[in-house]
């Protein structure tokens, strides 16, 4: 049901209004102000679960990462909206931005069971799944999805960076070399990538088409790019599950 349909009070119809509003400055850049007629809508309405989530992502945007702040009002959505996968995703993201991978996996499945197929989700959840060493349910959930969106390049990034991190764990060189050959793929779509991927992944991807697929040379990319990968090899092996699948 529509949110303009559920709110009939004439407060309650000002906040949906309010938080037309505020999506209209935050989908053009101006979160200060999205910021600020998110909390009109929320203090004319509670139980906004649009401008309660709104806020949280304007926060975000502001600080430039997720806080206990925006927490709090995703959680205050959650409440009020348990159905809405938006929130739930969102959820999922400020957990595993806080590197607690195992929590960002039970919001992201969450997230999906509510929009089953949704390849952004998946993409989330596999990211989850792979921080969280549970490598082969991440490429089981991105090999179903690129059955039925094979033109999206970021999904073949996610299962090829899902495959170097199986193969630094497992020492299994059939994986990395499935990795590369997965980002040369991606090269050859002859896409722009500029908008489809984050600017970080794009560079990345130049690395890995080019660079030998040995654990030094990948070691320095991951450490560069993604810092939230563990930087010891060794122990990430030694934390990881599952033996060698040479």
């Amino acid at each position: 049901m529509d949110t303009r349909e559920r709110f009939t009070t004439p407060v309650s119809k000002q906040a949906v209004q309010l938080t037309e509003k505020a999506k209209k400055y935050f989908s053009s850049g101006y979160f200060q102000l999205a910021k600020r007629y998110y909390e009109e809508a929320f203090q004319l309405d509670p139980q906004n679960s649009l401008a309660l989530n709104g806020l949280a992502l304007a926060i975000f945007e502001i600080q430039g990462e997720w806080s206990e702040e925006a927490f709090s009002y995703l959680n205050l959505a959650a409440q009020v909206d348990p159905k809405n996968a938006k929130i739930w995703n969102n959820l999922g993201r400020y957990h595993y931005a806080k590197g607690e991978y195992d929590r960002a996996v039970t919001f992201m499945e969450k997230t999906l069971r509510l929009t089953p197929e949704n390849p952004i989700v998946i993409g989330n959840l596999a990211a989850a799944y792979r921080m969280a060493y549970r490598f082969d349910e991440a490429v089981g959930e991105l090999q179903k999805s690129l059955g039925e969106h094979a033109d999206l390049p970021w999904l073949h990034f996610q299962l090829g960076l899902t495959l170097v991190y199986r193969g630094l764990a497992r020492d299994c060189r059939r994986d990395l070399d499935h990795a590369q050959s997965i980002f040369l793929k991606i090269k050859e779509m002859n896409v722009e990538f500029e908008g489809l991927m984050k600017p970080t992944w794009i560079k990345m991807l130049d690395y890995f088409v080019f660079i030998p697929m040995e654990v030094p040379d990948i070691a320095k990319v991951l450490d560069q790019y993604l810092p939230e990968h563990p930087p010891y090899i060794a122990a990430f092996r030694q934390k990881a599950s599952g033996v060698s699948i040479h």
